[in-house]
Parts: C-alpha cells; structure tokens; sequence
C-alpha cells in the first residue's frame, strides 16, 4: 500500500512540472526497469533525459530517482566508479529528504552492489543492512527480501556459512509471503551454493531442485537453465549420464534463449565433464565448439580459458605439436588480458609439453614459471582470506560473538593434521592403483597377441583403456594441490636451492618428503625401483650429500 502511495506522489509531483515535462518524466519512470534488462546504453540515455527534466523542475525527490536510475545504469554497464558516484548523491538526496521510499531502500542496496563487486564487503554489509532497515520501516518486501539475500551471500562470501543460512533462510520467508516465485527460487539457489560450499552435496542438490521447480513455476527460462547446471555438478562425477541430460536440458534453454556466453560456459561444463569420464575426443568437441563462441561474442577470458583447456586435452592424448599450439595461443591471450590463472594452467602445461618432447631445459623454464606464478597466487590468496577473516572478526565483534573466532585457530590445526593424513593416504592409494593397474596390463598383455583377432582387438582395447587410468592427471593434480598446502613453498625452495634438478626428480623430491618407500614411488610414477634408486642418486649429486646421510631427514629441514 505504501509503495502505492508514494508512485502516486511521484506523478503528482511530475504533473506540477512545466509545460509537457511531466508526461516525459512519468514515461520513463515507467518503461526504465523493462529498459535496463534489454539495452543498458538505452537505459542510461534514459535516465539522463530524466535528470535533465528532474532538474528542471527542481524537485530533490525527482532529481534523486533520476540519479539513482543513472547509477544503476552505469553499474549494470560495470562502470562502477561513476555509478557509485550517481548513488550516493541520490542517497544523500534521499537522507536529507528524509521520507522513506522504494527508492531510498534501493539505493542503499545498489550501492552496496558496487562495494560488493571493490570487494569492500564491510561497507558492502552496512547498505545492505541499511537497505534491510529502510524496507522493513517501509514495509518493501521485494527489497528487504533482496537486501537479505545479499546480506546472507556476502556471509557467504566470507566463509560464515552459518551466518549466510540463517540470513538466506530469513530472506526466503520474505519471498515465499510475498508469492514472489522467482524470488524465492533464487534464495534456494543461493541456500543450495552455501551447502556445496559446506561439502554437503545432498543438501545442496535438494536445494537446486527446489529452485529448479520454482523457476519452472515462474516461467524463468533463465533461471531453469541455471538451477539445471547446478543440479549437474553436484552429481555428474558419481552419476555421468544423470550430470549430461541436466546439462544438456541447460544448454538447450540457452540456445532457445539466444544466451550465447550461457551457451559456451555450458559447453565448457560438459566438456570437463567428458574428460573427467576419461573421454577425451568428446571433451574436446565441446570445448572447440564453445571456443568458436567465445570468439564470436569478444569475450576473451573465456577463450583464454577455452584455449588451455583444449592444448591441455592434446597433451593428454600425447598430439604434442596441437598441444604447444593451443597452450601458446592460450598464454598470449591470458598475458594481454592479464589473466592469470589460465596463465598459471598454461605455465604447468607447456612444462609437461617439453617434458613429453625430451626438452629437459625448456621444460625446466616453464615449472619454474609455474611454481613462482603458483607461490605468489597463494600468497595473494591468503592475503585475501587473512582481509576477509579480519572482515569478519569487525562483524562479529560488533554482533559480540568474539568467542567463535577463538576456536578457529584449534579447528585449523585439527584441518592441517587432517589434511596430512589425507596427504598420506592419496599417495599410498596411488601406490597401491598404479601397482594393481600394473599387474592388469600384465595379465592382460598375452591376450593381445592371440590367435583370435577379436581376443587380439578387445585386449588392445583394454590395455589402451588401463594405460589411460594410470595416467590420471586429474589424480595427480589433487595430490599436488593437497601437497602444497600441507608443505607451502616446498618445490619452489627446492628449484631456488638446486636449480639443476628435473620436474621428474622433483616430484619424486616431494614423495620422499611424505616418507614413501622407493618401492611405493616406484608403483605411484609407474615406474620400477631401479629407475627410482637412479632418481634418488642424482638428487643426491646435485644437492651435495653424501650416500650415507638421510635424503629423507634432509628432505624435511628443506
């Protein structure tokens, strides 16, 4: 009724305008909204005719909202330096005015869109909260339930998920009294991100379907498509086939949409899928179709991305000469575009490259890049999440829940001997995979050079499909990844200490430091135990030690 009431007040000040300003203004108020989601350029002219005729008339409320739709314009358009500016005179306007409005609530929650997007999320915390109070002293409930929603997601954000399902449950309520389907769809989707953040899958995935069937219910075609590629990655690594239709319906509503960079990202999504089903030649159609996208619509760092991927599936299937095509042209672009994670996968893949090729020198160069590239995003990640614990502390400090934070520090021990556990554990399953894979290439070895031509052909087939699994990448680079954040720095004191070791004799660098037998490195490189001993003694050469100290015990004081 409010909201009714002040739309009313907003035309009978335009009507007090002069001459046929009054008609002008009212139609663009109107048709702004519709405007904004179609043609944001449209939009902005629009609502820089309305300043100039809100100024006109020197009506501060008029003037406010015209400045609001030019703030929104521009932030809409990721200009958010002369957005920010356009808010925050229309809300100083409003303060100084000081009636409440739908407008004043929105302006506070734009501009916390934009400290959202500096990733400023105190301030961001403050205009949503402040939005939350304008609408719920002025009973707007599309706006506090969007304040809530981007309350609970900045939570979210700042690693509270506690916080952030309480925020977005409450948000949710608002949605479902109002009977606003579309809204309360996108609180389950944001209630579905914060439990696959929280590793609970099961729960994330009956929030996605929820969503999906509100969507659905709302006729959002968009957001279906959405809640469809959610509901495909919390299952297609454990069921594939299931994972595909969802994806597949999504990437149909995008075409039927006409959502090219949509179209892509799914492509994408399904390509990975295929290479993590271990079907490379699908994988790459796929990504080469939405590489042909991507170039067609300018949007360059998902083509940087696109191109990486792609030079590194040809490494996978060992067509080097494709592999260093795609992994160069993926470099350049990401350097241009100063992407530098695709520039981070690319250093890692052009050293596998050269590895593959015999170039020991070249390959050398490129694992440096990458462990330097590597060491320094990590450095800047903990900084970002040392900025965003510290973000939360102020919080909570105010809210006094100091004492959560107080267990923090016992919980990241507890994670940090659980991941060594975990650590151990993945490489000694490794181990034990690569020796059983072993043993069934061997098995199977005789059978393909039987008499039979389809015992000859189906042995082929399975040795081809063993070899592939040994070979799991994807395997590899968890254990990588899980090593690294148990031992930090490790392979990059290890590179700057002794430049001359290999990434061969490196990896087996980092297998010695978790204490595995020779024999066990043996099995997890697929390899024998004379091949390792020979690694072992050219490390030792080229660190300087001699053969009776403890590679191990020197290893662990690196």
């Amino acid at each position: 009724m409010r909201a009714k009431q002040t739309t009313s007040n907003w035309q009978d000040r335009a009507v007090k305008a002069k001459g046929g300003i009054q008609e002008r203004i009212t139609e663009i108020r109107n048709m702004f909204g519709q405007v904004l989601l179609q043609d944001r350029e449209r939009a902005l002219a629009l609502a820089r005719e309305s300043l100039e005729l809100s100024s006109s008339t020197g009506d501060r409320e008029l003037i406010a909202i015209s400045c609001m739709q030019v703030g929104e314009s521009y932030r809409r358009m990721e200009n958010f330096q002369i957005a920010l500016e356009h808010l925050t005179q229309a809300f100083n306007l409003f303060e100084e005015i000081g009636e409440h409005s739908p407008e004043r609530a929105q302006t506070a929650f734009f501009i916390g869109n934009i400290h959202y997007a500096f990733a400023e999320y105190r301030q961001a915390l403050e205009f949503y909260e402040w939005a939350a109070e304008l609408a719920r002293k002025g009973n707007y409930s599309i706006w506090l339930a969007a304040a809530l929603s981007s309350i609970g997601d900045t939570y979210r954000f700042l690693g509270d998920y506690s916080k952030a399902l309480d925020v977005l449950s409450e948000g949710l309520k608002v949605w479902e009294e109002t009977g606003n389907k579309s809204g309360a769809a996108v609180a389950w989707n944001n209630i579905g991100i914060v439990h696959c953040a929280m590793n609970d899958e099961e729960s994330g995935a009956r929030a996605y379907q929820k969503s999906l069937e509100l969507y659905r219910e709302a006729g959002s075609r968009h957001g279906e498509a959405l809640a469809l590629s959610n509901l495909a990655r919390t299952c297609v690594e454990s069921d594939f086939e299931k994972g595909l239709a969802y994806f597949t319906e999504a990437l149909a509503i995008h075409r039927q949409l006409g959502n090219r960079r949509n179209e892509a990202g799914t492509l994408d999504h399904i390509g990975e899928a295929f290479q993590m089903a271990g079907r490379p030649d699908q994988a790459l159609e796929y990504h080469q179709e939405a590489l042909v996208i991507y170039g067609a619509i300018g949007f360059e760092s998902g083509r940087a991305e696109a191109l990486g991927r792609i030079g590194r599936l040809y490494l996978q299937k060992g067509m080097l000469e494709n592999a260093f095509s795609y992994l160069y042209r993926a470099l350049k672009l990401a350097c241009e575009i100063g992407y530098r994670m695709v520039e981070f996968e690319v250093y890692r893949g052009l050293a596998e490259a050269y590895e593959g090729s015999g170039d020991a020198s070249k390959s050398l160069e490129y694992f440096k890049r990458y462990l330097a590239l590597r060491d320094e995003l990590n450095s800047e990640e903990t900084k970002k999440t040392i900025a965003a614990m510290q973000m939360r502390i102020d919080v909570e400090r105010a809210e006094k829940e100091k004492e959560i934070y107080r267990l923090k520090a016992s919980q990241l021990e507890e994670d940090m001997e659980r991941k060594s556990r975990e650590l151990a554990a993945m490489a000694l399953h490794l181990a034990q995979k690569s020796e059983l894979i072993s043993d069934l290439k061997q098995q199977v070895a005789p059978f393909a050079r039987s008499a039979s031509a389809d015992a000859r052909d189906l042995a082929k087939n399975l040795l081809h499909r063993i070899s592939g699994d040994q070979s799991s990448e994807g395997e590899w680079q968890r254990f990588e990844r899980q090593f690294q954040e148990v031992h930090p720095g490790f392979m990059q004191r290890m590179l700057d200490q002794y430049p001359l070791l290999t990434p061969s004799e490196l990896r087996v660098c980092a297998l010695i430091r978790i204490n595995l037998s020779t024999k066990e490195i043996a099995d997890l490189l697929g390899g024998t135990v004379r091949t390792v001993e020979k690694h072992r003694q050219h490390i030792r050469k080229k660190i300087g030690i001699a053969n009776a100290a403890n590679l191990t015990t020197f290893l662990a004081s690196v």
